[in-house]
């Protein structure tokens, strides 16, 4: 179920695919799981698109603005789906 929820997010972001790309992944074991997201997107703001997108409210969406080591590494993980806890994935391109 959780599979289909990211899934169907990531239809509804169709209008998105010009300005973005993200790796969604699906953390921890059942009843357990966590989505948690990296996206790349033109700008330095949230695009109009994301914020149409009538499930993007039910995430807590934040900035990066310091690119030190370990926020380099996470992104890395993310990308390669080599985070802890690692359950599954879906990637937005």
């Amino acid at each position: 179920m959780t599979a289909n929820l990211v899934g169907g997010f990531l239809q509804r972001l169709e209008k998105l695919r010009k300005y973005g790309f993200g790796s969604i992944l699906i953390l921890g074991q059942e009843p357990d799981l966590k989505i948690s997201c990296v996206f790349l997107v033109r700008g330095s703001e949230l695009p109009a698109e994301m914020k149409e997108c009538d499930d993007s409210e039910h995430y807590a969406w934040t900035k990066v603005t310091n690119f030190d080591d370990a926020t380099k590494e996470k992104i890395n993980q993310y990308f390669a789906w080599d985070y802890p806890s690692f359950n599954q994935g879906k990637v937005f391109k």
